[in-house]
């Protein structure tokens, strides 16, 4: 079943997200396996990521082993981010041609 997290830093901002990314870049393949969709923008008091994932372990391990060792080198604490999640019941999108890409 895929998993959402959405994720909140209130310290967070764009240029914090690119540093984060080509971190996260530099250490494995990307899209990140099992990733399925990402959006993540500027959110009152701070930034958000939405994340969908193939599951909750897919999910895991993208954090445990990428993220987390990435926000360590730039000094990013967990205690900065608040998280929510749920089980995806259901999930649409349409033509994306027009959004940006990280990094």
């Amino acid at each position: 079943m895929a998993y959402c997290v959405i994720a909140e830093n209130r310290k967070g901002s764009a240029e914090l997200y690119e540093q984060v990314i080509q971190r996260v870049a530099a250490s494995g393949e990307m899209p990140p396996q099992g990733a399925i969709f990402q959006v993540a923008g500027p959110a009152e008091g701070g930034w958000r990521v939405v994340t969908v994932w193939e599951s909750r372990e897919a999910q895991k391990r993208f954090r445990d082993e990428r993220l987390v060792p990435a926000w360590n080198e730039l000094g990013v604490s967990r205690d900065d981010v608040s998280w929510s999640d749920f089980d995806v019941h259901s999930f649409m999108a349409g033509d994306l041609s027009g959004a940006t890409q990280p990094g």
